[in-house]
């Protein structure tokens, strides 16, 4: 009797690790892929609020004075106004996502997109290059950069477009 119940106790524990052997065999397969996905779905609704700014960019200049709100949200990345360069640019460091061709940019639209190979994964860049077009500006200067981090709050910017020679495009935080 006393060996049947040793037996049993026995067949419980190996029964029990061998279930999370299994278990975690999946999770290491599956964790990648649901970062995968996930940075996906970061870079298409990254894809659509850039677009929706270079809309707004390209509506406010049909009449100098003109201005509009933008609102988006950003799950993970960064987004940074260069007034310097004249170029909205979102960055997603060490995804697990290889977007595209690593090392060759292609343009989508307005938006230049960039994947490149880095030692934990791939660096995602998407941009917008507005030097020949217009003059970004942030806050109405040139030297200010304005850097947007993950957030679950949504951001808003003002866009105006101010005309003139150099057809002024100002954003400022709001």
């Amino acid at each position: 009797m006393l060996k049947k119940r040793g037996q049993i106790g026995i067949e419980v524990v190996v029964y029990t690790l061998i279930g999370l052997a299994i278990l975690a065999v999946v999770l290491a397969t599956v964790t990648p892929k649901i970062k995968e996905y996930s940075d996906r779905a970061v870079i298409k609704q990254t894809e659509e609020s850039l677009n929706s700014i270079d809309e707004i960019i390209s509506a406010v200049q049909l009449a100098s004075g003109n201005q509009r709100e933008a609102n988006f949200r950003i799950r993970k990345g960064e987004v940074i106004i260069n007034p310097q360069e004249d170029t909205i640019k979102f960055t997603l460091k060490n995804s697990n996502l290889k977007y595209s061709q690593p090392g060759i940019a292609f343009l989508s639209g307005n938006l230049n997109i960039l994947t490149e190979n880095v030692a934990e994964g791939y660096d995602i860049t998407l941009l917008l290059n507005y030097t020949n077009s217009v003059n970004i500006t942030v806050d109405d200067a040139e030297s200010n950069n304005i850097q947007l981090t993950s957030s679950p709050n949504l951001y808003n910017v003002l866009i105006k477009y101010s005309g003139g020679s150099d057809r002024k495009v100002d954003i400022k935080q709001i």
